[in-house]
């Protein structure tokens, strides 16, 4: 699981990142403009996670421009610039070089950004990126290699990615134990298990979440623990 999560963060970084086409053959003319498109999605991941932040369905998003022209950071305060997405108009204006939309209310999918600056001199500048639209994803972190463990109690942590919350205050954590839920436990993020089993007892454990807000917005994993001596 976590190497999908470092897979799909790096391809949000490969869609979003700072791509850039001029005039000519892709730039190789030094005085061809270099549009330059940066995106930002508002939704969570635990502050511990160095990827890319990608965008679930209904996230907010922030996006500018800027424009690389011989050499050097072109003054495009002034020009006219409109943004679009899908080919919907989102807005635009002289020098509107950033903007904020939501996505689609519908994941996995792609939004193409595109970015026109029609009065550029030299002609008409366009740039556009995709921007992958990801389904949430929870991991739960367990520090017990092989699913082993000998002694009690032991805990496991569930780390939500790709909600479209500001924190874990409006995600709704549910824990199922040997098919029960544990019983008030203090933080629903960690899961804390006390148990007197025979060895090689298999313990399955699952947890579900659910943005509060929006029950779409949700997901699940699931593993084991095995008692050792």
């Amino acid at each position: 699981m976590k190497h999908s999560l470092l897979f799909k963060a790096l391809l949000g970084a490969f869609f979003g990142g700072l791509l850039f086409v001029g005039f000519g053959a892709f730039a190789v003319h030094a005085a061809s403009p270099a549009v330059f498109i940066s995106w930002k999605a508002q939704s969570y991941v635990p502050a511990s996670f160095q990827g890319k932040v990608l965008p679930t369905a209904s996230s907010s998003f922030s996006a500018s421009v800027e424009v690389i022209d011989g050499g050097k950071l072109a003054d495009i305060s002034k020009q006219t610039i409109y943004w679009y997405a899908d080919d919907e108009f989102l807005g635009g204006g002289a020098g509107t070089q950033a903007i904020t939309f939501s996505g689609p209310s519908r994941s996995p999918n792609l939004i193409n950004l595109r970015v026109q600056i029609p009065g550029y001199a030299g002609g008409m500048l366009i740039k556009a990126v995709e921007i992958p639209i990801m389904n949430p994803e929870v991991v739960i972190e367990s520090p017990y290699p092989a699913h082993a463990f000998s002694s009690s109690p032991v805990a496991v942590a569930v780390l939500p990615y790709f909600f479209h919350v500001h924190d874990l205050s409006k995600l709704t954590i549910n824990w199922i134990m040997n098919g029960a839920p544990p019983e008030n436990p203090l933080n629903p993020q960690i899961l804390t298990i006390n148990t007197n089993v025979q060895p090689e007892t298999t313990i399955p454990i699952s947890v579900s979440v659910v943005n509060a807000d929006d029950f779409l917005d949700s997901a699940s994993a699931d593993t084991f623990l095995i008692f050792r001596q």
